[in-house]
């Protein structure tokens, strides 16, 4: 339709030109009087051409305008950045892409608390490769997030310390309950882990006995068995665990 508007376009174009150039020349052979005449009626010939030029570029027009509004109005050169993965956002260096990613998560619910079994149960028909993101309790605040995550740098080295408490494998969180059912305490480590849940902020491994409270506890557990930890350290390790929100 466009093709043929311009096709009509470029016709009326050459047409109004050698309408102006016989009007030119009949003025230049015809009386006075006569040239008035043919000048009167071809005027009002170009000036009807004119106007169906007009009517063209409208129509042309018009139609680039809808054609226009019916694109998706994407830069040239540009395309959408998708979404980090779990696993890019534990290696990314952006703290505040993190964040703004992480403060709008929701895998990371209060569910069955208390409920032991339930937790468990839950936890089990997640997806191994999928991870518990966002807060569970109160919003997430930016420096105190930026703070736990380059404190947690230091344990590195022992893998079942969660490197970003707010991004959390499920793999890894099985594997820590597992521990908080498996690992016997001897009575001396018995007094450490007790002295240590007294002494956390929230007073216990978590704000609420969400999947948080039994992974916490079975992080305590094997820091203490096999590396060792004293009462304090437990307690500075479960401080940057936190993922419960706010300051």
């Amino acid at each position: 339709m466009i093709i043929r508007v311009l096709r009509l376009l470029r016709r009326g174009v050459f047409a109004m030109g050698n309408q102006l150039q016989r009007l030119t020349e009949r003025g230049r052979r015809a009386s006075r009087r006569t040239r008035f005449r043919h000048i009167a009626a071809d005027r009002g010939a170009t000036l009807a051409m004119a106007g169906l030029i007009g009517v063209a570029v409208l129509v042309v027009a018009s139609a680039a305008f809808f054609n226009h509004g019916s694109m998706p109005a994407t830069p040239v050169g540009t395309s959408a950045t998708p979404p980090l993965t779990p696993r890019e956002l534990l290696a990314s260096a952006n703290m505040r892409q993190r964040f703004d990613t992480l403060s709008q998560a929701t895998t990371d619910s209060c569910a069955n608390l208390g409920n032991k079994p339930a937790i468990y149960a839950a936890m089990a028909n997640m997806a191994p490769d999928s991870y518990l993101q966002g807060s569970c309790c109160s919003a997430m605040d930016f420096q105190h997030y930026r703070r736990q995550v380059a404190e947690l740098r230091a344990y590195a080295g022992i893998s079942t310390i969660p490197a970003d408490p707010y991004n959390v494998s499920v793999a890894l969180v099985e594997s820590l309950l597992q521990d908080e059912q498996t690992i016997a305490l001897t009575v001396p480590q018995r007094v450490i882990y007790d002295q240590a849940a007294r002494m956390t902020d929230d007073h216990g491994w978590c704000c609420c006995q969400c999947w948080a409270w039994y992974a916490h506890s079975g992080l305590a557990k094997y820091l203490i068995t096999a590396h060792g930890f004293s009462a304090a350290q437990v307690v500075t390790v479960m401080n940057l665990e936190d993922c419960c929100g706010g300051a």
